[in-house]
């Protein structure tokens, strides 16, 4: 098995996905438009694709300003973060208040994120 291989959950196991067909022209769409790479934000675990936090940043943390800033985005979120809540309504959930995110955008949140929150206001366009 090789580590880009791509697996998908079925009742009887998981099965190796081959290649994946646009169905209109029947040709074989590139891994990197069917994989989502999901990321969670340190900062209040919402799970977003890495691209809706590049082009809209994170829906809760404004003062991060992520929008269109690749180096904040893979310093603010990560892709290691356990368990899954999904909420329409935070303000009135149990299971927001047992996680204590009742004050956020109604979304999918992680259960717990590793890593470290690295925040400072230092520009990053002199680097690049």
């Amino acid at each position: 098995m090789k580590e880009d291989d791509l697996f998908f959950a079925v009742p009887t196991g998981a099965r190796k996905i081959l290649n994946v067909k646009d169905s209109k022209t029947n040709s074989i769409i590139p891994k990197e438009r069917y994989v989502m790479r999901l990321r969670s934000c340190l900062s209040c675990r919402i799970i977003l694709s890495d691209q809706q936090f590049y082009e809209k940043g994170c829906p809760n943390c404004a003062h991060l300003s992520m929008e269109f800033d690749r180096h904040k985005v893979n310093s603010c979120t990560t892709t290691s973060y356990k368990g899954m809540i999904s909420m329409l309504k935070p303000e009135l959930s149990w299971v927001a208040r047992y996680n204590r995110i009742t004050d956020v955008t109604p979304g999918c949140y992680a259960v717990s994120v590793s890593g470290d929150l690295i925040y400072d206001n230092r520009s990053y366009e002199d680097e690049y």
